[in-house]
């Protein structure tokens, strides 16, 4: 491409339209799966007006809008790495481009997670907050003993799908304290916090 067809371009890009249609919004996901199909994609103006498409080749286009600000969404809010973008302003007459970043691989069955299904995050604080470290967990029957915490207070539990694990978290200088875990598919269960208390 020439340099004067380039500007060329980009001068019919950016300048009002003039008794032509144009559209308002277009959404470009940038992710690692370049090309995602059909990832969902919302917008909402202040009125309470809400649009949604799915992407072709990466991008959604929401023609039509007004010149309120408007709060685009791209996932579904149930799954990870749900992305919001808040007070887009359209413009009159111009096309306006905003890119997003959406990492939809990281939410298939398929393809790796950054938590596994099933396995939940145990956090350990003092009555303080203060996270605490070397934390033990009881062995359960038929299990091994769990993870100590580690020096933050986490301890990775991985469990069978529907598994109920009911164990103690145990440390000198702490009161024992009961620990009761099920395997959900809730993205809201996949990490505890857990204070524990010092001894007189």
């Amino acid at each position: 491409m020439s340099p004067v067809r380039l500007v060329f371009l980009l001068i019919v890009t950016l300048m009002p339209a003039s008794g032509q249609e144009y559209c308002s919004l277009i959404v470009r996901i940038l992710g690692p799966v370049v090309a995602a199909p059909g990832v969902l994609v919302k917008v909402e103006s202040e009125k309470g007006e809400s649009f949604s498409a799915r992407t072709e080749n990466s991008v959604a286009r929401f023609c039509g809008l007004g010149v309120l600000p408007v709060t685009v969404s791209v996932g579904n809010p149930a799954d990870c790495n749900y992305t919001v973008v808040h007070n887009v302003l359209p413009t009159w007459g111009v096309a306006r481009e905003i890119q997003v970043a959406f990492d939809q691989a990281a939410c298939r069955d398929e393809g790796p997670a950054p938590i596994l299904p099933c396995a939940i995050l145990l956090r350990f604080t003092d009555e303080e907050g203060h996270p605490v470290g070397g934390v033990r967990l009881s062995s359960p029957v038929g299990r091994s003993a769990g993870p100590n915490s580690d020096a933050f207070g986490r301890a990775m539990i991985r469990l069978a799908i529907g598994e109920d694990l009911r164990t103690t978290a145990e440390k000198p200088g702490y009161r024992p304290e009961q620990v009761s875990l099920k395997c959900t598919n809730s993205l809201a269960g996949r990490e505890r916090a857990i204070t524990l208390r010092k001894l007189p």
